[in-house]
């Protein structure tokens, strides 16, 4: 019973690590392992698919100071310049969006409403959009974060593109 129960580990084990199936494992020549010996199980190493790094070439501006006296839930309407600092026209499908941090620098929202960016823009060019942005339902004083978004991909701000920081105090109308 021992030695069946060896051949049935080792064969589930040559059929994991190996990739055969049962049938091609001959599990009545299988012996046991002798005291001292070592049963190594090494893992093959995965194969990556390398990941072309990201070249941002964009930039993210505004000539807004900020908003004082927001109602909860107001839409802003936010101005922001995208400058292609590239060499070729910027022609790929991008969002802008916005995240919310409260006064303590806590994100409340990681993904806000999204605006798509009107394409394309030539070398050197500047596009000039309006980013609708809802404000937190609480009052408080908050920083909204306004970024460009490659949808499932990344946000521009992780890959080095510096995003546009504004303060905004939301206050209850009395």
């Amino acid at each position: 019973m021992k030695n069946f129960s060896y051949a049935l580990i080792t064969s589930i084990l040559l059929t994991q690590l190996v990739g055969c199936s049962k049938s091609e494992v001959n599990t009545n020549s299988l012996e046991p392992a002798t005291s001292g010996a070592k049963i190594i199980v090494s893992s093959a190493p995965t194969a990556s698919v390398p990941v072309p790094a990201v070249k941002i070439t964009l930039a993210l501006t505004t000539k807004s100071p900020g908003f004082d006296n927001v109602k909860p839930n107001q839409i802003l309407d936010i101005p922001v310049t995208i400058t292609n600092k590239g060499d070729t026209t910027y022609n790929d499908p991008t969002n802008i969006s916005y995240h919310w941090f409260d006064a303590n620098g806590k994100e409340i929202v990681h993904d806000g409403d999204r605006t798509a960016l009107k394409l394309p823009i030539p070398a050197g060019a500047e596009s000039s959009e309006a980013v609708r942005v809802y404000a937190p339902k609480e009052s408080g004083a908050y920083v909204v974060q306004v970024d460009l978004v490659k949808e499932g991909q990344y946000w521009f701000a992780d890959k080095g593109m510096a995003p546009v920081r504004l303060p905004v105090e939301v206050k209850n109308p009395n």
